[in-house]
């Protein structure tokens, strides 16, 4: 009976997981809805078929050397274009990673004021990620290394030494040398390796890195020797640990290594030896509890109830009939005019289960869809919290929409592509009825299940979120012992005439694709990075008839500027053409000041006068060691490397 049980459990498992990853090839095939783009990924699926039909044979010939070969010179090339970014176009960073680093950065610098903003107050979990990165900082202060260095080193780092570990695992775990290609494909040419983990450093990639060692160390845990299992048995709860800090909802595979070990444990299918990971795992997590009281302890933070916002917010969130399923600034708001944390639970418990009734059952099921669709698609993790290059350089700045474009397409066809392939193994997997499970199998299909019910059932979804999948899907897909590829067609002639026929087909959907897209505005230069004013950010004080000075490097032509100030600051605002000498006034409107002109290519300056008798607010993000903008903010004379105005030019 209990082995009933178990491939009942395993199989409800299994479908559920192709039911996501059918919906996960749905949302990149489709969404968003542009015919052009629907036929140019049908027709690079169709074309990657052919090219698989035609190259198999001769891939799976090479030799373990040659293979290592390439993936030598794969890893090389993804170095160089990581290292070409850093330096020549880094991003402008906002919202919470911003604010996490400027935290973390005061941190380690032995400065414990949690008052700058409200932020931590709102959202105390990420109070252990910011003291983790304090650590790092600390380091790298110590060599004489900025701000930006030793966050560019830390990401280089972690996103490097995750794809390294997912070559060299699955190269030992399986023998599909089409898949290992595949693989190192995505990596070199989609824009994972270059955007927004590179970019950006926030809590998704050590999820995605702690996700993958810990699941190497299941797999791999009948293979190692006593010594070995006690050394990876400490590394895994401390993986473990620092996952559930860094990301609370890394209890889900708590949750799902409690439901393997009442699978296996049952009639001895499995000795509690064998399990000992799983054990491991939910001893991590509990160690995460005082781990985490620690933490706050040392970094003197305490917490402020009258402004924390509960969990079932989220999950109202998540169902609000003028959102999407995704994070809906109104509900924010109204948790803001609440007084209490009470007062806001309240709210919460009385308007969740109105939320719902207004849904109804058609809206709640509509709306798990869309939440699914938006947790699988790519459309917009590659450009999460960046709001575009500080100044891209003059050579880079025509290309920049068609690289936008070619990493749009090509991270949603690697995806589907990996998608299917999971589909394909679920698919056969289940066709096989006397197929068994390992319990590591178990454990990495039910916690891919977990996570995709979670944000498409219970919470809030975001595409970033949907990227929990990739390590877990790898590590399956390396060792199913399933075929993975897709079949060959019959014939190789009739892939040969597919694939050129494929190339015709591609070239009219570029065409139709050029011809019937937007053009996309460009941002020229821009500098986002602050920490809010809706957190209760101090506004720094501009002197009564003083001026503030930033020089701006346009490399494109440019129409439109936007410069942000409080809403209430008595400012003027200029833009002027350093070499003409020309000036532009910005015209108020709200928050911000705005221009709207033709731009030449050129060195521009952004004026800020305080042409009142009394100081005025001026929105100003200063930072100890950590570089903004191209060029300093200056004031009286001197000028500040670390500060800068907050704006944003584009065409």
């Amino acid at each position: 009976m209990a082995i009933n049980i178990n491939k009942y459990i395993n199989h409800l498992a299994l479908g559920i997981l192709g039911i996501g990853l059918s919906l996960a090839v749905i949302a990149n095939l489709f969404y968003p809805q542009k015919i052009s783009i629907f036929l140019l990924l049908l027709v690079l699926l169709l074309m990657s078929w052919c090219l698989w039909t035609l190259l198999s044979q001769w891939l799976n010939s090479r030799t373990e050397k040659q293979l290592h070969w390439f993936f030598r010179i794969g890893m090389g090339l993804i170095l160089l274009i990581q290292l070409f970014i850093l330096v020549f176009l880094p991003a402008t960073i906002h919202h919470d990673p911003f604010r996490v680093l400027y935290q973390a950065e005061q941190l380690s610098y032995g400065r414990y004021d949690w008052g700058a903003t409200t932020y931590f107050w709102r959202y105390p979990n990420n109070v252990p990620l910011t003291y983790l990165i304090s650590l790092w900082l600390r380091l790298t202060h110590s060599l004489n290394l900025s701000t930006n260095i030793g966050i560019a080193m830390l990401s280089l780092l972690m996103l490097d030494t995750f794809i390294v570990t997912v070559l060299v695992f699955v190269d030992h775990h399986t023998q599909q040398n089409g898949f290992k290609i595949m693989l190192l494909l995505f990596f070199l040419l989609s824009p994972f390796a270059y955007t927004y983990y590179l970019q950006v450093f926030y809590s998704d990639l050590p999820l995605l890195l702690g996700l993958l060692w810990l699941f190497i160390i299941t797999f791999n845990w009948t293979d190692y020797s006593r010594r070995h299992k006690a050394a990876f048995g400490n590394m895994l709860v401390l993986i473990t640990v620092l996952a559930a800090l860094i990301k609370p909802n890394f209890v889900l595979i708590g949750i799902a290594a409690v439901i393997v070990l009442g699978l296996y444990s049952v009639d001895h299918q499995q000795s509690l030896q064998t399990l000992l990971p799983l054990f491991l795992i939910l001893l991590g997590l509990l160690l995460s509890l005082p781990a985490k009281s620690f933490i706050l302890q040392i970094v003197h933070f305490s917490n402020h109830s009258s402004y924390e916002i509960p969990l079932t917010n989220w999950i109202a969130m998540s169902y609000a009939p003028s959102g999407n399923g995704s994070y809906h600034a109104a509900a924010i708001q109204k948790m803001n005019t609440l007084p209490t944390l009470k007062a806001r639970q309240t709210y919460l418990n009385q308007q969740l289960p109105h939320i719902l009734a207004l849904l109804g059952p058609t809206g709640i099921l509509l709306r798990w869809f869309k939440k699914a669709l938006t947790f699988f698609s790519v459309n917009t993790v590659f450009s999460s919290y960046t709001g575009g290059y500080r100044s891209a350089p003059r050579f880079f700045q025509p290309y920049i929409r068609s690289c936008h474009a070619y990493g749009q397409i090509s991270a949603r066809f690697f995806l589907i592509e990996l998608d299917l392939l999971g589909l394909t193994a679920a698919f056969q997997k289940l066709r096989h009825k006397d197929s068994r499970f390992s319990w590591q199998e178990s454990l990495v299909v039910i916690t891919m299940v977990g996570f995709f019910l979670f944000h498409t059932l219970v919470w809030e979804s975001e595409a970033r979120y949907g990227q929990v999948f990739l390590p877990m899907l790898f590590i399956w897909l390396a060792t199913s012992k399933q075929k993975i590829i897709l079949p060959k067609l019959e014939q190789t002639q009739i892939s040969g005439i597919a694939l050129v026929l494929s190339t015709f087909v591609l070239l009219g959907a570029a065409g139709l694709h050029s011809a019937t897209a937007k053009t996309p505005k460009l941002v020229v230069a821009a500098q986002l990075s602050q920490l809010s004013i809706q957190y209760h950010a101090k506004p720094w004080q501009l002197p009564a008839g003083q001026k503030l000075l930033q020089t701006v490097a346009l490399n494109h032509q440019a129409d439109h500027v936007t410069l942000y100030t409080p809403v209430n600051a008595k400012l003027t605002g200029i833009l002027k053409n350093i070499h003409t000498g020309r000036s532009y006034p910005l015209t108020r409107k709200q928050d911000r000041m705005t221009l709207h002109h033709s731009l030449p290519i050129g060195t521009y300056q952004l004026m800020l006068t305080n042409q009142t008798h009394v100081e005025q607010p001026v929105m100003v993000s200063h930072t100890e060691n950590n570089q903004l903008a191209a060029s300093p903010l200056k004031f009286i004379h001197t000028s500040y490397k670390n500060a800068s105005l907050v704006y944003f030019i584009t065409t």
